[in-house]
């Protein structure tokens, strides 16, 4: 159970990178060419 458990946070915590990341690298780079 834990390591399911382990296995489901992984994945949250990938889909969390793959979403926000590059949300906050295209709002740096709105940011610096203005």
């Amino acid at each position: 159970m834990t390591c399911l458990s382990k296995n489901i946070s992984l994945e949250i915590m990938k889909f969390f990178l793959n979403t926000s990341v590059p949300r906050i690298l295209r709002e740096r780079k709105g940011i610096t060419s203005n």
